[in-house]
């Protein structure tokens, strides 16, 4: 999965087939649940030629790439003097902002814009009857399968504190500048207490095996003897151009001694 799924098309062939869909498991929902993203290969210029060749035998490629050519340099002067483009009968390329100001006053001094795409109803109908040609399954979330006192060399549902512990599982490694790992203490009925300032947060300073099936780390001290936790992995996870997604395993309760 780690391959990059997007791919520089150089001939029409390679157009047969483009449209995949990743699904990702949502650890958030309680139904099991899946959301997509959407991953279509780039038809580079060439591959628009060979179609417009295909499409136009007549037509002359090394002409009509000049004109785009000329188009392309056009579009971009005219957006770094503050206009939006119409992109023939495609959309506007227009320019936003999504900061914020404190005043009216800091508006004159905004930078950081962007461009964004607004397609055309050509466009929308375009791509509405898309079929999917391959549909991926993929699943980010670290996974629990057991916990270790190594202290006592044991697997027994109870953890010793301020002594080292291992979690062995899959895809447990961990960015420890923005992962986290909670010891969440449970309720007289066995749920997770929901006051969140009483889940104790591991330091990452205690984290000293850090591999994607095992991970070892010291029991905090703050843990109270007798009661019940249980672990809480919380990993922000991102693919390509995606937006930063927390994703949460959560271990089988253990007790504290």
């Amino acid at each position: 999965m780690g391959k990059k799924l997007e791919k520089e098309l150089s001939s029409i062939a390679d157009l047969e087939a483009g449209l995949n869909v990743v699904a990702y498991r949502n650890t958030l929902a309680k139904d099991g649940s899946l959301y997509v993203r959407v991953k279509s290969r780039v038809a580079s210029v060439k591959a628009i030629l060979n179609q417009i060749k295909e499409d136009n035998t007549s037509a002359d490629l090394s002409e009509i790439k000049r004109s785009l050519e000329l188009y392309n340099n056009a579009a971009l002067k005219l957006l770094k003097n503050g206009f939006s483009v119409k992109i023939m009968d495609l959309g506007i390329l227009k320019i936003a902002h999504h900061g914020s100001i404190k005043s009216k006053e800091e508006a004159k001094n905004i930078t950081n814009f962007v461009a964004e795409f607004e397609p055309d109803q050509s466009v929308e109908n375009a791509v509405k009857g898309l079929e999917v040609d391959a549909v991926i399954e993929f699943d980010a979330s670290p996974r629990i399968n057991e916990i270790i006192d190594l202290k006592r060399q044991v697997s027994d549902g109870k953890i010793t504190r301020d002594r080292p512990m291992a979690i062995t599982g899959t895809k447990l490694k961990l960015d420890t500048a923005l992962d986290e790992i909670y010891f969440v203490p449970q309720d007289e009925e066995g749920e997770d207490v929901s006051e969140k300032e009483k889940w104790i947060k591991l330091d990452m300073a205690d984290l000293f095996r850090n591999k994607p099936t095992e991970l070892n780390l010291t029991v905090p001290s703050g843990l109270e003897s007798g009661t019940k936790y249980r672990l809480v992995i919380r990993r922000v996870y991102t693919t390509n151009n995606d937006k930063p997604t927390v994703i949460t395993s959560e271990s089988d309760v253990f007790e504290a001694i």
